[in-house]
């Protein structure tokens, strides 16, 4: 029995028409097989036979098979064809995909959104050097078994969904309290962590010298003394990163540095020099040039963001109900 046929059966507990979504139920076995020896079909046997249609436009076969394969790349899951359940899962949400793009394709046309051919050019030009150029998107045709017109098709496609996301995007109403009230759930995430600008000396054994330790505390009395502490690394300094730098380092935050590290650095005010602070061997002088305390990022610095990340939410929430209704009322033969 065609696919098609099969697609009527589906049971519809919550899913939309004769597709489930945004999953495909498994319990169809005869559909299942026919996906399954659809995906594994040899590449030149009946690459442009509609796998079905919707709304009267073919998904082809050859689309789906070249999709289940990308999408078994894309997972890492070499192993999926092989396996006829692995396959038929991947199979269902390759095929839902399809669908689902198909038929909001058909609604950013049926909305008069389009893609200018000197665009679309400009666009696949720009993807083509991006990927290395014309000898590796020959390579990527030989290897997907796609050919030209059908990647440039495929652009087309998802351009037009790129334009429809960004029409919901732009139609999506944020409201100022809407946005104070999402800064505040994320207060964690828009806090900056505390940071410190350090200097460092490093002293690591040596053959006839002292112990780096012993090294470090003569080297501190030193600065105490009125040695510059960038002249002492410069002097004395096993750090070869930052040694020619006077020991700078650059800013570094919580998580950054091995642990005896950082309680070392965070405990200093600027200016302050650390006493010697083991790391395994080697014995290591700190100097707090800079220190910046967390801070709650205020609103008005992150108002934008917030309200562009609230409307693209918002976006995908309108286009997952409109995704739901245009399955509802596809023709699928």
């Amino acid at each position: 029995m065609c696919a098609a046929a099969e697609l009527t059966r589906w049971p519809d507990d919550g899913s939309i028409g004769r597709v489930a979504h945004p999953r495909f139920h498994l319990g169809c076995t005869a559909l299942g097989a026919t996906l399954i020896l659809a995906a594994c079909a040899p590449a030149s046997r009946g690459d442009t036979d509609p796998l079905l249609t919707v709304n009267g436009t073919p998904i082809l076969a050859g689309d789906f098979r070249s999709s289940v394969r990308h999408a078994a790349r894309a997972v890492a899951s070499p192993d999926v064809l092989p396996f006829p359940e692995k396959l038929a899962l991947l199979a269902w949400q390759v095929l839902n995909k399809l669908l689902s793009d198909e038929v909001l394709v058909q609604h950013a046309r049926a909305l008069g959104l389009q893609v200018a051919p000197v665009e679309l050019e400009q666009r696949l030009q720009e993807a083509k050097q991006a990927g290395g150029g014309d000898d590796s998107f020959q390579e990527f045709l030989a290897t997907s078994g796609l050919d030209e017109w059908r990647v440039r098709v495929n652009f087309e496609r998802n351009l037009l969904l790129l334009r429809l996301r960004e029409r919901l995007i732009a139609e999506a109403a944020v409201s100022e309290e809407e946005i104070a009230a999402e800064h505040r759930a994320r207060a964690l995430e828009f806090t900056e962590p505390a940071s410190v600008a350090l200097a460092v000396i490093r002293f690591e054994p040596s053959e006839g010298a002292e112990d780096p330790a012993a090294r470090a505390r003569s080297v501190r009395e030193a600065i105490r003394g009125g040695l510059a502490f960038e002249e002492a690394a410069r002097r004395f300094s096993d750090e070869t990163l930052t040694r020619d730098e006077g020991g700078r380092m650059g800013k570094v935050g919580r998580g950054d540095l091995l642990p005896e590290l950082e309680a070392a650095a965070f405990a200093l005010a600027p200016g302050e020099i650390s006493e010697p602070v083991r790391v395994g061997a080697d014995a290591v002088l700190l100097k707090v040039l800079e220190r910046e305390e967390g801070r709650l990022k205020p609103l008005a610095e992150v108002h934008d963001q917030v309200a562009r990340e609230l409307r693209a939410r918002k976006a995908e929430a309108r286009l997952d109900e409109i995704t739901r209704r245009l399955l509802r009322e596809a023709t699928l033969e």
